[in-house]
């Protein structure tokens, strides 16, 4: 894997999602957190553009107050 750091000093990697096994790949930028459990956290919004089942949801306030 290859990946890169932003100019906020984040890592970021290109990995493949997709639905199901069998669907093709869809290309998605990831932020590697440091502290990762083996899930991937998206928005609803990409959740349902590329048709995946939610396994869990939180409630979350960012930094700009949205």
């Amino acid at each position: 894997m290859t990946g890169n750091v932003d100019e906020l000093l984040r890592a970021l990697l290109e990995i493949g999602v997709r639905p199901r096994p069998t669907d093709q790949a869809s290309s998605v930028t990831v932020w590697i957190d440091t502290a990762f459990n083996g899930h991937l956290v998206f928005s609803r919004q990409l959740i349902d553009q590329l048709g995946l089942e939610q396994e869990a949801a939180t409630d979350a306030i960012l930094a700009d107050g949205r």
